[in-house]
C-alpha cells in the first residue's frame, strides 16, 4: 500500500521550509516498493537541504540587523524587515491580540497632512479581501506616523522575477486578476492605491498574489481640485497623464496594472527612460512599446488585455478594475487544462529538479562549454578582506589580464554605469556579485565574474567564482570556483595570472590564444603595490568623472615607479583632453618604459596608435590598429579605432566600413559608434543613411546626438530655422557635455548665416556653462571661436584678449595654431612670435613642426613676406592632415596666386558636410568659417574666369544670407 497524495504533498512542504521530520514514521508508513524508494530519495534531499542551510559565508548574510528594542504606542518593535526612501518597516507584536504585524512609519511627512494619512488608513481598514493586505490601525506618536498591517513574509513578484525569470502568461495573467479584484475592493471605499508595481505585491501560498504598501494611498479627487494633484508613485509605472499633472484616478491604477503585467512576462517595461524626465518626454511623445510588438509569440487575447490597459487616453482603458478582473479570467479559462501526471511520478520528478538545484549550489571547476567568441563578461568587485588597502587593487591587476584575451571581453566602465542608473541604483554602488549579475543580464554579457581575497598565515587566498547567466534571468544557470593560494605578497602576482588563465580557459579560451596574448601582470604593470593602489584609486576617480583628482593620483603613482607605462599611459590619456604639452611628455615616458618593461600586446598597440595620431605622425598610425584589429577580430574597439584612424587619414570610405564593422560587433547599439557613423555618412554627403543613423540614436534613447546630427543635416539642406531650435534645444539638456556641444554647435549655425552678434552671445553663455560645468578644454574652444567671431567683426583688441584667457587654460599645439593666426592676423604680432619657442623645443614631432611653420608663414605674411610665408605654409600643409588648409588658401589669395586660391577654397566648399561632421564629432571649424570660404572663392573663382563656379558659391552664400548685398 502507497502513501496518500495528501501527506506526499505535507512531507515535500517540510523539506523545503527546514521542518523537523519524524523519518522513521514516514518509513513504516512506506508498504510498497516504489513508495519507499520515494522516501528514501526523500530524506537524502532533505539531508542536502539542511547542509546548504548549514553552509554561510563570512560577511554575506541574507538578513537584516535586528532594530532595538523599542516600543511604538502600543506596539513593540522587534526588528527591521525592510527600509525605503520614505518609511521604514518592522516586524512588531502587538500584545493586545498576541501577533505580529507589519508597523511602516513614515520618515518624512507625507503629502497632505498626518491627519488626512491616518483617516485614509483607516478607510482602507475597512476593505476586508484576500488580495489586499489587511490594515489594522495608524497613527501618530512623536510627530511620526505609523500604520500597521498584515504581515506578509512571501517573495515579492519583483524578487521573484530577479531570481526565476519572467512569468509564464497563465500565471501573470492570474496575478493580474487577482491584482485586479485587490483594487475594486479599494476602490469600493472610494480610495486609489497609486503606487502599484512588483515590489509592492506579496506572493502567499505559493500563488495568491495580495496587494500591499498603501502609503501614497489617497482619496478619489474633483478633478478641478488642483490643490490635491501631488504625483505620488513609481515613475516607471505611472500612466501618461499623471506627467502631465492630471489627477490620479481608477483608469492610473489599471494603467499600472498593464505595466505590472508588460513588466511580469518581458522582465522589461513599456517606455524606456533612465529617469522621470525622460519618462514625461516620452510619454509627450507616444514612445511606448505594445506588449504585442514586444513579444509577437505571446497570445492575442492576453497582448490585448495588456495593450488595452495601456492606451494612452484614460477612456480607451478599461471602465473599472472588476471589468478587467473578468478580461483576465475569462483569458485563463480558455487556456486548455493541462495534463497531470500522476501524483508519485510528480514528486519523483520534483525530487529530481530538487537535487539539481541543490547541487547547483555547489561550484565545480570543470570547463563551460566553449561560449561564443566576443561574449561579454561582467567584472563583480574583487572582497578584500586582508585589510590591507593595496591589495585592493588585485581587481584592476585581474582586469588588466583578461582585457589580453581575445576570446571574451570585459564589459566596458561606462556600459555598467548606465546599467546601474536604469536599475535605478548609484553608478558608485559596490559591485557586489548580485548586482552585477543584473547588469550582466541587462546587458546580455553571459558571464559574470567576482571574488575573495583573504589573509591565510602568511599568505593569501583568492577565491573565484564564474557565472553563466541566460538571457531569461539574471540567475545563473551554471556556476565555477576555483581558489589560488599565495606565500607572499610577491606570489600574489603569479596567483593572479594563475586565476586570469583559468577563467579564459574555462570560459572556452583556446591554449594557443593564451600562448600568443598572455604575459605575466606584474611584467605587464609594476612590482610596486603602492604604485598598483594609486593605479587603481585613480581608475576609480576617473569613472566617476573626478579627472583632475585622477590625474594627480597617477603622477604620484608613476613617481613610486617610473617605469610603470600603464599609468604613463593613463596619465597621458586624460593630460591629451586638458593640456597637450604635458601628455605628450607622458606618452614618450611609456614608450620609454615598454622597451624595458613590456606592456600587453593591446595596451601597446593602443598608445602607439594613440601618440601617433596625437603628434601629427599621422602615416605611422594605420598600422598599429590594423594590428589590433587582426589580434582581436571580436573587438568592436579595434575596428572602431582604425576606422577613426583612416577618417583622419581621409580616407572616408575605409573609415566608414571600419566603423559600420564595429557596429555589427558591439553588444549593443553604441552611441559612440552610431555618432561617429552618422558624422561619416554627413561628410560624405549621404544624408539618407545620415537620417538612418538619426533614428539610430534616438532608438536608443540618444536624443541630444541625434539632434546635433540632425541639426546639421538640416542646415546643409536649407532648413536653418529648425537647425537652430534643434541645436537651441540641446543647450538645455541636463547633460554639461551635451549642453556644451549645443552652445558651440548653435553659435557655428548663427555664424554661417551672418548673425555674429548673436553667435558671440551664445558662446559667451556657453563659455559661462563650461566654467559651471568645470570644462576648461571645451572652455578654450569656444573661447577661440568667439576671437574668430570678434576678429570678423574688427573687434581686435576683444579677440586678443580672448586668445590669451585661451591660452591660460590650455596651451597645447592646436591652440597654439590658433591662437598665433588670429594674433598675426590682427597685428599683435610680437604676442604671435612669443609663442614660437614652445614649439621649437618640440620640433621633433611632425605636429610641433607643422604648428611652428604655419605660425612663422602667418607672421610673415603679415610682415608682407609672401615668398617666405608662402614657403612655410607649403611645408606645414604637406605635415598636416589630409582635407582642406584654410591656412594656405588664405596666403595664396593674399599673394595674388588666384587659380591655385581657388582650388583651395573649392576644397573647402566641396566639403560642407565634413565641415558639420568635424564641429560634431572632431576638432571644429569656427563660426562664419564656411561663408567666409565661400565668398573667397567667389571671388578668386571670378577673378579667374571660372563663372559657372562663382556663380554656385553666390547662389550658396545668397542661400545662407539672403540679405547680402552683391
Amino acid at each position: 500500500m502507497g502513501i496518500a497524495d495528501g501527506r506526499l504533498d505535507e512531507l515535500a512542504t517540510s523539506i523545503s521550509d527546514g521542518a523537523s521530520i519524524d523519518w522513521e514514521t514516514w518509513e513504516g508508513e512506506s508498504q510498497d516498493l516504489e513508495a519507499k524508494a520515494l522516501v528514501d530519495s526523500l530524506h537524502r534531499i532533505s539531508q542536502i537541504a539542511e547542509a546548504c542551510r548549514s553552509l554561510t559565508i563570512e560577511g554575506c548574510s541574507d538578513e537584516l540587523p535586528a532594530a532595538p528594542s523599542a516600543q511604538w504606542g502600543h506596539l513593540e518593535i522587534l526588528e527591521i524587515v525592510g527600509r525605503g526612501a520614505s518609511s521604514d518597516v518592522f516586524r512588531a507584536r502587538d500584545p493586545r491580540v498576541g501577533r505580529d504585524v507589519a508597523l511602516k512609519l513614515l520618515l518624512r511627512k507625507p503629502s497632505g497632512t498626518p491627519d488626512g494619512v491616518i483617516r485614509e488608513a483607516h478607510l482602507l481598514a475597512k476593505v476586508k479581501h484576500p488580495n489586499v493586505a489587511t490594515i489594522y490601525g495608524a497613527d501618530e506618536r512623536d510627530g511620526i506616523v505609523g500604520i500597521w498591517m498584515e504581515l506578509l513574509e512571501g517573495p515579492t513578484l519583483e524578487s521573484r522575477l530577479l531570481r526565476e525569470g519572467t512569468f509564464s502568461v497563465e500565471d501573470a495573467a492570474r496575478i493580474g486578476a487577482d491584482l485586479c479584484r485587490a483594487l475594486a475592493a479599494v476602490h469600493s471605499v472610494e480610495m486609489l492605491h497609486r503606487d502599484v508595481k512588483a515590489e509592492n505585491i506579496v506572493l502567499q501560498d505559493g500563488e495568491r498574489a495580495v496587494l500591499m504598501d498603501f502609503g501614497v494611498g489617497v482619496e478619489f479627487t474633483d478633478p478641478a481640485d488642483t490643490e490635491s494633484r501631488d504625483v505620488c508613485g513609481t515613475p516607471r509605472y505611472l500612466a501618461p497623464e499623471v506627467f502631465h499633472r492630471s489627477p490620479q484616478t481608477v483608469a492610473s491604477d489599471l494603467y499600472s496594472v498593464g505595466v505590472l503585467l508588460y513588466h511580469l512576462v518581458t522582465g522589461d517595461f513599456p517606455v524606456a527612460a533612465r529617469d522621470a524626465k525622460e519618462l514625461r518626454e516620452a510619454h509627450r511623445e507616444g514612445r511606448a512599446r505594445s506588449l504585442k510588438d514586444a513579444c509577437p509569440g505571446l497570445p492575442e487575447a492576453f497582448t490585448r488585455i495588456a495593450d488595452r490597459a495601456l492606451a494612452r487616453a484614460p477612456e480607451e482603458r478599461f471602465a473599472t478594475a472588476g471589468e478587467m478582473a473578468d478580461a483576465l479570467d475569462a483569458f485563463v479559462r480558455k487556456l486548455e487544462p493541462r495534463r497531470r501526471r500522476p501524483r508519485i511520478q510528480a514528486l519523483a520528478l520534483a525530487a529530481v529538479l530538487v537535487i539539481a538545484a541543490l547541487a547547483a549550489l555547489f561550484y565545480r571547476s570543470g570547463p563551460f562549454a566553449e561560449v561564443k567568441p566576443g561574449s561579454q563578461i561582467v567584472m563583480a568587485s574583487i572582497d578584500n578582506r586582508t585589510g590591507d588597502h593595496r591589495f585592493d587593487a588585485v581587481q584592476t591587476l585581474l582586469e588588466t589580464e583578461l582585457r589580453q584575451s581575445a576570446h571574451v571581453q570585459l564589459v566596458e566602465e561606462t556600459r555598467r554605469r548606465t546599467a546601474l542608473t536604469r536599475m535605478v541604483r548609484s553608478s558608485s554602488e559596490d559591485r557586489d556579485l548580485e548586482t552585477s549579475r543584473e547588469v550582466a543580464w541587462r546587458l546580455g554579457a553571459p558571464l559574470v565574474l567576482g571574488g575573495t581575497l583573504i589573509p591565510v598565515g602568511s599568505g593569501y587566498s583568492l577565491s573565484l567564482q564564474l557565472d553563466l547567466l541566460e538571457k531569461r534571468a539574471p540567475t545563473p544557470v551554471a556556476g565555477w570556483s576555483r581558489v589560488f593560494h599565495a606565500g607572499d605578497e610577491n606570489e600574489l602576482f603569479g596567483a593572479v595570472d594563475a586565476a586570469s588563465r583559468w577563467v579564459r580557459r574555462t570560459a572556452g579560451e583556446q591554449s594557443a590564444s593564451l600562448a600568443e596574448l598572455d604575459l605575466p601582470v606584474r611584467e605587464m604593470t609594476t612590482p610596486s603595490w603602492e604604485a598598483l593602489e594609486l593605479f587603481h584609486r585613480a581608475e576609480e576617480l576617473k569613472q566617476e568623472g573626478r579627472w583632475h583628482d585622477a590625474i594627480l593620483l597617477l603622477q604620484e603613482s608613476v613617481e613610486a615607479d617610473p617605469d610603470f607605462a600603464m599609468a604613463r599611459m593613463r596619465l597621458g590619456d586624460l593630460l591629451s583632453s586638458l593640456t597637450e604639452v604635458e601628455a605628450y611628455h607622458h606618452w614618450e615616458k611609456a614608450l620609454e618604459s615598454i622597451k624595458r618593461r613590456p606592456v600587453s600586446k593591446r595596451e601597446e598597440l593602443n598608445i602607439r596608435g594613440m601618440y601617433a595620431i596625437d603628434s601629427g605622425a599621422f602615416a605611422e598610425a594605420e598600422a598599429p590598429y590594423r594590428t589590433l584589429s587582426l589580434l582581436y577580430p571580436n573587438d568592436y574597439r579595434a575596428s572602431y579605432y582604425l576606422g577613426l584612424t583612416l577618417r583622419v587619414l581621409g580616407r572616408y570610405p575605409e573609415a566608414l566600413g571600419r566603423l559600420l564593422e564595429a557596429e555589427r560587433k558591439s553588444p549593443e547599439p553604441l552611441y559612440n559608434v552610431l555618432v561617429q557613423i552618422g558624422g561619416t555618412y554627413l561628410a560624405l554627403d549621404d544624408r539618407a543613411q545620415a537620417s538612418t543613423y538619426i533614428e539610430k540614436l534616438r532608438a536608443i534613447d540618444q536624443a541630444g546626438w541625434a539632434d546635433a546630427i540632425q541639426g546639421a543635416l538640416r542646415f546643409l539642406e536649407g532648413g536653418h530655422e529648425e537647425a537652430e531650435a534643434l541645436f537651441r534645444g540641446m543647450t538645455a539638456s541636463p547633460e554639461p557635455e551635451m549642453a556644451s556641444l549645443g552652445y558651440g554647435l548653435l553659435a557655428a549655425a548663427l555664424g554661417e548665416l551672418g548673425r555674429l552678434d548673436e553667435a558671440g552671445e551664445v558662446l559667451r553663455e556657453g563659455i559661462a556653462g563650461d566654467v559651471s560645468w568645470g570644462r576648461p578644454s571645451t572652455r578654450a574652444g569656444k573661447l577661440l571661436d568667439l576671437a574668430y567671431v570678434l576678429t570678423l567683426q574688427g573687434k581686435v583688441d576683444e579677440a586678443r584678449a580672448a586668445c590669451l584667457e585661451a591660452l591660460e587654460l590650455e596651451r597645447g599645439p592646436h591652440q597654439i595654431a590658433r591662437v598665433g593666426t588670429l594674433l598675426a592676423r590682427s597685428g599683435f604680432l610680437n604676442e604671435a612670435r612669443s609663442l614660437l619657442p614652445a614649439l621649437a623645443s618640440e620640433r621633433d614631432k611632425p605636429l610641433y613642426e607643422r604648428v611652428e611653420l604655419q605660425l612663422r608663414g602667418e607672421i610673415h605674411l603679415a610682415e608682407g613676406e609672401i615668398e617666405v610665408a608662402l614657403q612655410d605654409l607649403r611645408r606645414a600643409a604637406e605635415l598636416d592632415r589630409p582635407g582642406p588648409k584654410p591656412y594656405l588658401a588664405h596666403a595664396l589669395h593674399i599673394s595674388g596666386q588666384l587659380r591655385e586660391a581657388a582650388d583651395s577654397y573649392a576644397e573647402i566648399v566641396r566639403a560642407e558636410g565634413l565641415v558639420w561632421m568635424k564641429r560634431i564629432c572632431d576638432s571644429p571649424d569656427p563660426p562664419g568659417f564656411f561663408a567666409l570660404a565661400l565668398e573667397k572663392y567667389e571671388e578668386t573663382a571670378g577673378s579667374v574666369r571660372l563663372h559657372d563656379q562663382a556663380e554656385r558659391a553666390r547662389e550658396r552664400l545668397a542661400a545662407l544670407r539672403p540679405d547680402r548685398v552683391n
